[in-house]
């Protein structure tokens, strides 16, 4: 299944319209299929942009998880992707220039930034557009 980034950027705003700090038991979207939004939880997961817990079973097609809530990295991309005429830029940029992996979304935290985390954050191409544009 490709990487959808306008899949990720709907499911990030639905997890922030949601009127709790936990996410809905359910993310759905009128344009993807629940094995879409639950692959696409699985890489914002991976990306440090949201809290998730894995459903992946047996017989699951795709890696599957279940969103939690956004994180202090899924707020700020969140920020500078919610315009849509600066996303629709800084895509058309990416898209020029090439794609990168989706856990450079997040921004360029140096380590101690995290202290309960030992992995710190890679630089990011698209966040950078985010900004620039």
């Amino acid at each position: 299944m490709k990487r959808d980034l306008d899949l990720i950027r709907q499911i990030l705003l639905a997890l922030e319209r949601h009127p709790h700090g936990f996410a809905p038991d359910e993310v759905a979207l009128e344009n993807a299929t629940a094995e879409q939004i639950g692959f696409h939880v699985h890489l914002l997961a991976q990306a440090g942009l949201i809290t998730a817990v894995d459903a992946t079973h047996l017989h699951s097609p795709s890696p599957q998880a279940l969103a939690r809530s956004l994180t202090w990295q899924g707020y700020e991309f969140l920020e500078l992707a919610r315009n849509l005429d600066r996303w629709n830029r800084a895509q058309q940029i990416f898209t020029r220039i090439g794609s990168a992996s989706l856990p450079e979304l997040t921004p360029d935290f140096h380590p101690s930034d995290r202290p309960n985390s030992r992995k710190p954050y890679s630089s990011h191409v698209l966040y950078g557009f985010l900004v620039l544009v």
